[in-house]
């Protein structure tokens, strides 16, 4: 475009040479130009850029293609309104890679609702066209090409409703090659609803809807329009579920199931759960085929599920029984036909790699220290969510007396218990002999139920520090006074039996505070 040199004396004159030259060289002064500039043509139009196209990436995408940035405004036949929002704007964004302009949201007493998208649209060029009334035709003319294909294929779409026929045709669409078809993804999908169903107590309504939803899940995938435009996949889905009638939480949790992308998760609670559950099969399902992800390899995007499924746990706050969705999952293939320590192998696997996932959750400040989210994986981990909660306890507990107590405590229990085989599973009250072991039991005894109970309440904060306050001083003259690794086997394990007590008491709910690092550099207890 400019062949001619242009002299560059100096480093500091370097942008400022390129700027008068008409080149832009910083991308974000570019982003910046391009953005104000779409932004001030769209309201002499008396209207607002489409925010989709820079939560979509466009202007991301245009900032760099372009070094010299000019605008040119066209327009297209009203008629192609009709089309879904979404399909609009991808038709404009994939190939032309146009701004779309909608008309100002408006306040009222609901709040406030988006604009609607005008006929109209903003082009970056890459310097000013010689001819711009003939570059604007030509424009128009390829956009208007892709919209009325656009409308084609939701005519042609049309024809195949209502979406349970399209989903009769998902046989014919495969998932993956040793997995099958998306109609046995949907199969499984169900069969997952149930456990997840009853664990997060859903009504008879929802728990249809759910199941609904799981069976109409993938039948876009056979429409002409997601084979256009791949990326929107589920929006289809919503749509031409609500032509044929569907529900409209159905045909919500149909778009949803895709989420969390970018800034975007489910807003309904359906939603939710039929994100959880395509993410948990696809997980599951390649685990059970031996296919994991690795530092630089992860082809069908398992770490980018498993993340997805603990962001929306952790949204939803709602039970995600691990356990139980794995049990149902292993009743089907791959795993069915495997050896059941296979089965479980795998099972852990997933289970593990989930886990995993909350050392890299962006979790709300103050964000738990690794040994405090090792400390809890080293408890029960059937439910992510009530791991997540007890990991966020612990955090919130930091420099409190009584998690210093509960600590100690578990750490003094644990390493005594390291040093001798436990081989009696309970306490004989009959052998405690000292004062300070009956003590022991005496507390044990007393507090037990109150610590189960807030356990199972999830008042893990409370659990926590009674703990403390009811254990330390008495395991404390205990140590002091008795010896546990006497020459008497049978005080000895009656010994080591109430040390286990009262360590399980709490680390069987709740977490192995011996790993948090306070120890290591451990204050005065209070």
């Amino acid at each position: 475009l400019r062949p001619r040199s242009v002299q560059v004396r100096s480093l500091d004159g370097y942008l400022r040479t390129l700027k008068q030259a008409g080149i832009l060289l910083d991308p974000a002064q570019r982003r910046a130009w391009i953005e104000q500039a779409v932004g001030r043509l769209a309201a002499q139009s008396r209207g607002a850029a489409a925010p989709e196209m820079v939560s979509h990436g466009l202007l991301d995408e245009v900032t760099h293609l372009v070094e010299r940035p000019t605008t040119l405004v066209g327009r297209f036949d009203r008629k192609y309104l009709a089309l879904p929002r979404e399909v609009l704007l991808a038709s404009m964004a994939k190939y032309q890679r146009l701004f779309a302009v909608e008309s100002p949201p408006t306040t009222h007493g609901a709040g406030q609702a988006g604009g609607t998208l005008l006929p109209q649209f903003i082009a970056i060029l890459e310097g000013a066209p010689r001819r711009a009334a003939e570059v604007r035709k030509v424009m128009e003319r390829i956009l208007d090409a892709r919209l009325a294909d656009s409308l084609l294929f939701l005519t042609e779409d049309h024809q195949h409703l209502p979406l349970q026929q399209m989903a009769e045709a998902l046989s014919g669409v495969t998932f993956h090659e040793r997995l099958g078809s998306m109609a046995e993804k949907t199969v499984r999908l169900r069969a997952l609803a149930e456990p997840l169903a009853e664990a997060w107590r859903l009504t008879d309504e929802e728990r249809t809807h759910l199941r609904r939803a799981c069976q109409l899940a993938k039948a876009d995938l056979v429409s002409t329009m997601v084979k256009e435009f791949p990326t929107l996949q589920g929006v289809i889905g919503k749509y031409y579920a609500r032509d044929s009638g569907e529900p409209q939480l159905v045909a919500e949790a149909i778009e949803e199931q895709y989420l969390p992308a970018g800034d975007r998760h489910p807003r309904t609670l359906l939603g939710s759960a039929l994100a959880i559950l395509d993410k948990y099969d696809t997980l599951s399902s390649y685990f059970g085929l031996g296919i994991l992800p690795t530092g630089d390899q992860d082809p069908f995007g398992l770490r980018r599920a498993a993340q997805g499924i603990v962001e929306i746990a952790w949204t939803v706050h709602r039970p995600l029984p691990l356990a139980a969705l794995f049990r149902t999952r292993a009743s089907m293939e791959p795993f069915r036909s495997a050896q059941p320590r296979a089965a479980a192998t795998a099972g852990n696997e997933v289970q593990r790699y989930l886990l995993e996932r909350l050392g890299t959750f962006a979790w709300p400040d103050p964000a738990p220290a690794p040994d405090c989210i090792d400390a809890v994986l080293a408890g029960p981990c059937e439910d992510l969510v009530d791991v997540m909660d007890r990991i966020a306890t612990l955090q919130r507990l930091n420099g409190h007396p009584g998690l210093r107590k509960a600590a100690k405590v578990i750490e003094r229990t644990r390493n005594i218990l390291r040093g001798a085989p436990l081989r009696q599973p309970q306490v004989d009250a009959s052998r405690l002999a000292e004062a300070p072991e009956r003590q022991l039991w005496e507390l044990y005894r007393t507090h037990e139920p109150r610590l189960v109970r807030l356990a199972e309440e999830k008042a893990y904060a409370e659990a926590t520090t009674l703990f403390g306050e009811v254990f330390f001083e008495p395991l404390h003259q205990f140590f002091d006074q008795v010896m546990v690794n006497v020459p008497d086997e049978a005080l000895q394990q009656n010994r080591l039996a109430l040390m286990q007590a009262i360590q399980a008491l709490y680390t069987d709910r709740i977490a192995d505070l011996s790993k948090l690092t306070l120890l290591h550099h451990e204050e005065p207890a209070a």
